[in-house]
């Protein structure tokens, strides 16, 4: 599998308004709504994405420290920050920040593991 690539432009850079329905339903990590339901950017939420569909780290930085902000059912909330987990993990190589196990109803890895 190829490597993702990854930008680290600053995220502030991009507005909603940089995207089109469609780039900003697959830059967002939280769908409120079946695609083919899909009507409005309100409906999705915790974007990670620049409009050309690039994983942007900020961009998931950002939504590591919003998640505990956003309103979305628990359940979608679990599995975005369980998607952001293993993008630190694994995309990043970084270590996720602990408050995100909490939202995936994990618990953190301990400094022995």
């Amino acid at each position: 599998m190829a490597e993702e690539k990854v930008s680290r432009k600053a995220w502030g850079q991009f507005s909603e308004s940089d995207y089109d329905l469609e780039q900003w339903w697959n830059a967002t990590l939280i769908h409120l709504v079946p695609k083919s339901e899909y009507t409005s950017k309100e409906q999705c939420k915790l974007p990670i994405r620049e409009p050309d569909g690039t994983l942007n780290e900020n961009g998931v930085i950002a939504a590591a420290i919003r998640i505990g902000q956003t309103k979305a059912p628990r359940e979608l909330i679990r599995k975005a920050a369980r998607q952001l987990i293993d993008i630190y993990k694994n995309i990043l190589k970084r270590e996720p920040p602990e408050s995100l196990y909490r939202y995936a109803g994990l618990k953190p890895p301990t400094n022995s593991e």
